[in-house]
Formats: structure tokens, C-alpha cells, sequence
């Protein structure tokens, strides 16, 4: 979503989308992983974060990776493949 300007607006809130990092933190069956330093539009006023594509899809093979370790919660730093 952009604003009048043509720079992207937070679809939530409406705030201005700056580039940064977020932490992304994902449960699935008990397990909790955490993603730290995720690549991302962040909202400068409600701090929502947005991702593309290719880097959920770089995400979800962390998270099944992870899905194999017998830890009940993982902290990670993204890195691109």
C-alpha cells in the first residue's frame, strides 16, 4: 500500500514503512523458534513487520529444519541462503 507520496504505508495503521529487521517468532507443535535480524519493511509507528516472499519462504525451511532438533525452544539469526 503506498501513501500520496508513492512511499509504502503500513496497511494496519497507515504509518510509514522504513527497512529494518525484525524478530519473527514461530510456534508450531509445542516448539517455539525464534528468528532474529529477519530482513523487513517495519511500520514506524505500530512497529508491524512486513516480509517478501522470498524471504518467508527462506523462514519456513528454517522453521522445518528446526522442526528435527529435539529443543523445545530455538533462537537463530537469519541468513540469506
Amino acid at each position: 500500500m503506498a501513501g500520496k507520496n508513492g512511499k509504502p504505508k503500513c496497511p494496519l495503521c497507515g504509518g510509514a514503512l522504513k527497512r529494518g529487521k525484525a524478530t519473527l517468532p514461530l510456534v508450531r507443535g509445542g516448539r517455539v523458534l525464534v528468528v532474529r535480524d529477519v530482513p523487513s519493511d517495519v511500520c514506524g509507528d505500530c512497529g508491524e513487520a512486513y516480509m517478501s516472499g522470498p524471504i518467508l519462504d527462506r523462514i519456513e525451511e528454517l522453521a522445518e529444519s528446526f522442526a528435527e532438533l529435539d529443543a523445545e525452544v530455538s533462537l537463530v539469526h537469519y541468513k540469506a541462503a
